[in-house]
């Protein structure tokens, strides 16, 4: 019922604009927006930041870093990026998000954001499972990204997940909100077909536990080795 009816372009407004309402979002993150998860949240972003600003030094040259973050949400990581000096935007469709969001300069569509492109770098985290056009979207978005800006695509991994058998598959799966589902390597798929090449990520460790500095590092000389995951960076060609 709901992939047939509530995706109808119609439906799919009354959604974002009407029923997320700020009081379901705070019902519903209740139990999952721990203190522990803000921390985890906040210490993610900052390593974003700090990846996109050495990947993109050769394409700006000495301008800031211009980042377009679709489905930004309440722009936690819009605030981190301008924190650090980005010249940073979100888009985001939900009205409730948009009206209590902590960053300035989000907007409800694409167009609205298009005059101030090309941006160095583009943002979707744990936005294109809820798509009903990921390829249409992401079309439009790599027009608004500079060539040989950088992608960060960001989902849930759905790999190994064939039908509903625990909580876990569930949070992957989550099918009241998630239309599409991702492995690494159908996420990659997608975004080559798109026209971006995958790129290893900087070495970005916030952290002041010496073991967990450890293992990034360890990640990184054994990255041919360690299992591939839905949070890659690309390239647009």
């Amino acid at each position: 019922m709901f992939h047939r009816y509530i995706l109808d372009p119609e439906w799919n407004e009354r959604r974002f604009s009407k029923w997320m309402s700020q009081d379901a979002i705070e019902a519903f993150e209740k139990y999952s927006n721990t203190p522990a998860d803000v921390f985890r949240k906040a210490a993610g972003y900052t390593a974003h930041v700090l990846q996109i600003e050495q990947l993109t030094r050769s394409l700006r040259g000495s301008e800031v870093p211009r980042v377009l973050d679709f489905g930004c949400g309440y722009g936690g990581f819009l605030s981190m990026c301008s924190m650090y000096g980005f010249e940073a935007y979100g888009v985001d469709r939900s009205a409730a998000k948009r009206d209590n969001n902590s960053f300035s300069k989000v907007f409800a569509e694409i167009e609205d954001i298009a005059n101030m492109s090309p941006f160095h770098a583009l943002t979707l985290f744990e936005v294109l499972e809820h798509l009903d056009d990921p390829h249409g979207l992401m079309l439009r978005l790599s027009e608004l990204l500079a060539t040989g800006g950088i992608l960060v695509l960001e989902t849930p991994d759905c790999s190994g997940v064939r039908t509903i058998e625990t909580r876990d598959d569930y949070g992957k799966i989550h099918p009241l909100e998630h239309i599409n589902a991702f492995t690494p390597e159908t996420l990659k798929r997608f975004a080559t077909r798109l026209g971006f090449a995958p790129i290893r990520k900087p070495v970005s460790c916030v952290t002041c536990d010496s073991m967990k500095f450890v293992k990034t590092v360890a990640k990184r000389l054994l990255g041919p080795a360690m299992l591939p995951t839905t949070q890659l960076y690309f390239r647009k060609l």
